[in-house]
């Protein structure tokens, strides 16, 4: 009579090489996909004015500054309001994307573009993300509301929706 682990050699050893290999796909199929959408590599201005060429279009000279006026808005206690401005000049493809994020360099904290929290109804004159029908050259207005403690520099960072994971990132410090 053999022993059990002699009558099961083979299964025994398919089941030590396959269970590595499978958690080995199912992994990097995960992160795979985890990374596939996600914008990782930023593109910062390089010439003197300012500007970025990506995804068919020149973003930039981004302008920024603190909201003083704040005057019949909504705006939590303890909360401040930072404005960028992006010029997009659309090439022959214009870009779509997402709106852009505001991020604060010391820590990595994150805002999204706040301007229905503020109370700002959205106008197609001032766009809050990528015109991709777009012509002829405009601006997104840009507010974000933070908190009194964040600290500038900041990144404002757009992802066009065609260079992941490629990303246009302006350095900013109202």
């Amino acid at each position: 009579m053999t022993s059990w682990w002699r009558r099961n050699t083979v299964p025994l050893i398919a089941l030590a090489v396959l269970a590595p290999v499978t958690a080995g796909v199912i992994g990097w199929n995960e992160w795979q996909e985890y990374f596939q959408g996600r914008s990782t590599s930023p593109v910062a201005p390089e010439t003197e004015d300012g500007t970025v060429e990506l995804a068919g279009a020149t973003w930039g000279p981004i302008r920024s500054q603190y909201l003083e006026n704040v005057e019949g808005l909504t705006l939590p206690d303890g909360t401040e309001v930072v404005v960028a401005v992006i010029p997009v000049a659309p090439g022959d493809d214009p870009p779509s994307c997402l709106a852009p994020r505001l991020i604060e360099q010391s820590s990595g904290r994150e805002w999204s573009e706040g301007r229905f929290d503020l109370g700002v109804s959205s106008s197609p004159d001032e766009p809050t993300t990528c015109d991709s029908t777009a012509t002829e050259p405009y601006e997104l207005l840009l507010p974000y509301i933070v908190p009194e403690d964040a600290e500038g520099p900041f990144w404002v960072n757009i992802a066009p929706a065609s260079t992941t994971p490629k990303i246009v990132q302006f350095s900013i410090d109202p």
